[in-house]
């Protein structure tokens, strides 16, 4: 095996009150900030990307938060729905001969 292969990945250090934390970041890539973990130090008004480490404006992190949060909030909705409508079914169309049947066990 050659060390050509062998892709070493930045490790930032932490202060004391903190553990170690990878930082995957692809130079050749531009870091959007989006998706990634945000470092949030208590006390301080900051934020940093945990991607490329670059310090962010609070309510762009903020508006990430409440993004994410609505799309899981609708897709929790949509499961909720699909589940009711499954539960609600009592016939379906039987595939040999076409006509709408009874569900056994319902």
């Amino acid at each position: 095996m050659s060390d050509k292969k062998i892709t070493k990945l930045p490790v930032l250090h932490r202060t004391n009150d903190m553990a170690i934390e990878l930082v995957h970041f692809d130079p050749s890539k531009p870091c959007n900030h989006n998706r990634v973990t945000y470092r949030i130090r208590e006390g301080e008004a900051e934020v940093e990307c945990g991607g490329c480490g670059v310090r962010l404006d609070p309510m762009f992190v903020l508006r990430q938060f409440a993004l994410q949060d609505s799309i899981w909030r609708q897709r929790k909705e949509g499961a909720e729905r699909i589940a009711k409508e499954y539960e609600e079914r009592t016939r379906c169309k039987c595939q040999h001969c076409g006509k709408m049947t009874r569900i056994r066990g319902m």
